[in-house]
């Protein structure tokens, strides 16, 4: 499957001035089709997609699963993104807020046990370990 990227979004929305509407279309579908996809990558590429058409007006609310599905990646690159299709999708009545309220304090639980373990580890073996 041959996927656009943003700036493919938006050259060819530039490209089709008077059947816009036509090519927002064909983009929304193309997106609900890569926000389905098992790799990480093409849906991180389809949420920055979606955030763009959020913010010229189009609705996507229907892909907040989805954007805590990228939200919970392990790469920051693509967490990034979900945390913003988050900001710039989740409403106060959002299914999913619940699980993205969860998922936060549990990487903030991480993060917090990881800085504790560091300042308990003896000076001795920080110096072994250091690169």
């Amino acid at each position: 499957m041959f996927e656009k990227s943003l700036y493919d979004l938006i050259r060819g929305l530039r490209n089709h001035k008077g059947n816009e509407r036509e090519y927002i279309q064909n983009s929304l579908k193309e997106c609900r089709a890569e926000v389905r996809s098992q790799d990480m990558d093409l849906k991180a590429t389809a949420l920055m997609k979606l955030v763009y058409l959020e913010m010229v007006g189009h609705d996507m609310s229907w892909a907040s699963f989805h954007v805590l599905e990228v939200m919970s990646s392990p790469k920051y690159h693509q967490k990034r993104v979900g945390y913003l299709a988050a900001v710039q999708s989740f409403r106060p009545d959002t299914e999913v807020l619940m699980l993205a309220t969860n998922l936060l304090k549990k990487r903030d639980a991480a993060a917090a046990a990881r800085r504790r373990r560091g300042s308990e580890t003896p000076p001795t073996l920080l110096r072994w370990t250091a690169h």
